[in-house]
């Protein structure tokens, strides 16, 4: 802590306006800093988000052909090699989050638990029943080539 006053020999300084000042600066960086953290996890998140937008409308065809199928199993097969990196997508997002919420006041922890509960991920996660439907589908897909 800086004291109100420093004596330098026969100097008396008074700190008070320079204690003021850096306090001022320090505010308005801390505030920059938080725009440009926010800004990059919006950036990334609408990234993720219409990542998940496209394939749920890839998702949501009716399947009435074997093209369209074949379709289909592709774009499911694209979602589960994007399903390991969705992770190390997410988790640079909820840092930056974490900095936000520890350094800076306001209640993001809420955000974050909404974020958490919806589970973004869990459309394209793999489910027994998905497997189920799966397995449904390369089987009929067998029968109708004649395997």
């Amino acid at each position: 802590m800086i004291n109100h006053y420093f004596n330098l020999g026969a100097l008396k300084l008074n700190t008070a306006n320079i204690k003021h000042q850096l306090s001022k600066e320090t505010r308005i960086w801390k505030v920059l800093y938080s725009n440009k953290i926010h800004k990059l996890a919006r950036d990334s998140m609408a990234r993720l988000f219409e990542f998940f937008q496209t394939m749920s409308n890839k998702l949501n065809i009716e399947v009435n052909s074997l093209d369209t199928l074949r379709y289909v199993m592709m774009v499911l097969k694209e979602v589960r090699e994007k399903e390991s990196s969705i992770e190390m997508d997410i988790s640079p997002i909820m840092d930056m989050y974490f900095i936000l919420d520890h350094y800076l006041p306001g209640d993001l922890t809420s955000i974050f638990d909404r974020l958490h509960s919806q589970h973004m991920c869990s459309k394209f996660r793999r489910s027994d029943k998905s497997r189920g439907v799966g397995a449904e589908v390369q089987h009929d897909v067998h029968l109708e080539k004649g395997d």
